[in-house]
């Protein structure tokens, strides 16, 4: 037993067309935004950075304790 404002609830149909359409763009969007970020950090030196962050870190080598 439907309340009367639902009474047209199953005569809503899904058209395909629209379907397809917003499955498409959002395939497309997910290409385009989750993709660029990887192909992007594709292009950095790993091996470079690596040693200039050794280079900038405690220079003995060592971890230092913190005293509180």
């Amino acid at each position: 037993m439907q309340p009367k404002e639902m009474e047209r609830l199953s005569a809503i149909q899904m058209d395909m067309t629209v379907f397809v359409f917003t499955f498409a763009l959002q395939l497309e969007e997910v290409l385009l935004f989750g993709l660029a970020r990887p192909l992007e950090t594709g292009k950095i030196d790993l091996a470079r950075s690596l040693k200039e962050v050794r280079q900038t870190s405690n220079p003995a080598g060592r971890r230092t304790a913190i005293c509180w």
